[in-house]
């Protein structure tokens, strides 16, 4: 098997019909049961629709990791579902069909497929980890020894869009994820926002909900 350090496999958790993708800096190649799907980084919120026999698969190669594989710079892809057959010459999209379709197990044939050339990150994915721990474009510029417009090129070929909003989905990552066990207010100072405003309007425009809602999950569920 290859170097699953690449990414990881996820499976669909999504019940029939409407379901919401959060921005995460990250690409996915996607196998449907009957087709491959490209999904580039996201800005905002994705909102799709499964019916009852879509049951998908899919890899998401970590922040910088999916272009390598996919051969396309991540800007061309933002926000966007491709199919493969449109990206792909057609003996590779027939390849990787062949293999899904051929085995008992599409999901490691796809994570085969995905990682059978070792990973070997390209210096500027550490920026992800940088800007994802609370660190400035300049600092993170300076410790990479780049400037900051290389910088920039760099994060929009391999992430897809500058590290300022990268560093903004990042922010939004840790305040959502710590959003259901302490107070709003808390979490937003904790993640490096200015106050409990700040991170309202950032989460309303990522995420397309409110600091609130990511609180009332938790204790829906308990």
């Amino acid at each position: 098997m290859g170097d699953r350090s690449a990414g990881v496999l996820w499976r669909a958790g999504h019940l029939a019909g409407e379901y919401t993708v959060l921005p995460d800096g990250c690409m996915d190649i996607i196998w449907t049961g009957e087709r491959l799907l490209i999904a580039g980084p996201d800005t905002g919120p994705y909102v799709g629709s499964s019916p009852n026999t879509w049951s998908p698969i899919g890899f998401r190669f970590r922040p910088g990791a999916g272009p390598s594989v996919i051969g396309h710079a991540a800007y061309a892809l933002t926000d966007a579902r491709i199919p493969a057959a449109d990206l792909w010459p057609s003996y590779r999209v027939d390849q990787w069909t062949e293999q899904l379709c051929g085995g008992d197990d599409p999901a490691a044939a796809l994570a085969m497929l995905c990682t059978e050339t070792a990973y070997r990150p390209p210096p500027v994915a550490a920026a992800a980890t940088m800007l994802g721990d609370g660190g400035s474009v300049a600092d993170t510029a300076d410790r990479l020894g780049i400037t900051t417009r290389t910088l920039h090129r760099l994060s929009l070929q391999h992430f897809g869009y500058g590290p300022k909003t990268l560093a903004r989905i990042l922010r939004m990552k840790r305040a959502v994820a710590l959003l259901p066990r302490a107070d709003p207010t808390t979490v937003s100072h904790a993640v490096g926002y200015a106050d409990y405003a700040h991170m309202f309007r950032d989460l309303t425009e990522l995420t397309g909900r409110s600091p609130v809602t990511f609180t009332a999950d938790q204790a829906s569920a308990q």
